[in-house]
């Protein structure tokens, strides 16, 4: 989720819930502390990593203080639980923000850009060696962003079928379930692509893509108002690009999970 569609996230959660009794959804896993001490941790390793002048100066998750950080600016608490109710997702869009913003951090270490679209021929290149030289910490964050991305998913469904079609024919309900279905989306997007380039170490990306498929029933109410289509594809297409390896299997399960 981009800086943008967070703000737009919160925007439209919090007009959905001030302007609506809250829905009794499940207790909160997740709590304002947790958030704003990720919210911390989160600033210290971005800054962290601005601030290295080469990858050996760069914070690896293999060292026990960052490794530590890690779990403050990823709170487990966040990954379990049932479908979160209404507040709780706006923490949810917060904590994935935050994971984006590393996950960026470290791809475009040293591009001199804070994005992918700024990237150059030169910059692209330098972009591709930083995912791979940083493959432990981006298993990591996206690990943690799709067992979010699930609880998202089944918020976002529960918030559909518990509100009245009034309810869902506000503007304000209708942009909030819009940025839940895209931030899932893109999610999903992201580790589908990651898992289908054969440049990365093929268990790196088994296992992402393991994860992926064991969330799928999770995905499967938004899957059937978002571009389940193109995901589908997306995968199918990985599916015959890998037909000779063990991701083969994994790439047409998902695809036909969401095509079920």
């Amino acid at each position: 989720m981009t800086g943008r569609l967070a703000g737009r996230f919160r925007a439209a959660l919090a007009a959905t819930f001030f302007l609506f009794s809250p829905v009794p959804f499940a207790c909160a896993q997740v709590s304002d502390t947790e958030l704003r001490l990720a919210q911390v941790a989160g600033s210290e390793i971005a800054n962290s990593i601005l601030k290295s002048q080469s990858l050996a100066q760069m914070p690896r998750i293999s060292d026990p203080g960052i490794a530590a950080q890690f779990a403050v600016m990823l709170p487990e608490s966040a990954g379990k639980g049932d479908a979160p109710d209404i507040a709780e997702l706006a923490r949810l869009a917060e904590l994935t923000e935050i994971s984006g913003r590393i996950v960026r951090a470290y791809v475009l270490a040293g591009t001199g850009s804070n994005s992918n679209a700024g990237l150059n021929e030169e910059g692209r290149q330098m972009a591709g060696r930083n995912f791979i030289a940083f493959l432990p910490e981006i298993a990591t964050l996206y690990d943690y962003r799709v067992r979010i991305a699930a609880r998202m998913a089944l918020g976002g469904a529960q918030l559909r079928n518990a509100l009245s079609p009034e309810r869902l024919a506000d503007p304000a309900v209708g942009e909030a379930l819009r940025a839940i279905d895209d931030t899932v989306s893109g999610v999903i997007v992201s580790v589908l692509g990651c898992s289908a380039d054969d440049k990365i170490d093929e268990r790196w990306r088994l296992e992402r893509l393991t994860l992926l498929l064991s969330r799928v029933d999770d995905f499967a109410d938004l899957l059937d108002t978002a571009p389940s289509q193109e995901i589908a594809d997306q995968a199918l297409a990985a599916a015959i690009s890998e037909q000779n390896s063990p991701l083969a299997a994994p790439f047409k399960d998902f695809a036909l999970s969401i095509l079920r």
